[in-house]
């Protein structure tokens, strides 16, 4: 378990840790697939908000947020041209 977890007092709260670090690497994952890095995303350090672990995207330079766009403005295309074929 994350050192940072250490003091959380039930599994609810490790649970949704974990969750957030999953979530964490498929996006990392996904990303680097269309070769996009965002440096500063993991698993948000202040812990759980009302039960979920959220996912801190951080900031990033203007040409890694236009790629970023871009790549989801092509994933959006592609489920336009399957829905109309």
């Amino acid at each position: 378990m994350p050192e940072h977890t250490a003091h959380l007092p039930d599994d609810g709260a490790a649970a949704a840790w974990h969750d957030a670090a999953a979530a964490t690497s498929a996006l990392q994952w996904a990303l680097s697939e269309r070769g996009i890095v965002l440096p500063s995303l993991g698993p948000d350090p202040l812990g759980p908000v009302a039960g979920v672990n959220l996912v801190e995207l951080g900031r990033v330079r203007p040409d890694v947020a236009i790629a970023l766009a871009g790549a989801l403005t092509c994933r959006e295309q592609d489920a336009t041209d399957r829905r109309t074929t």
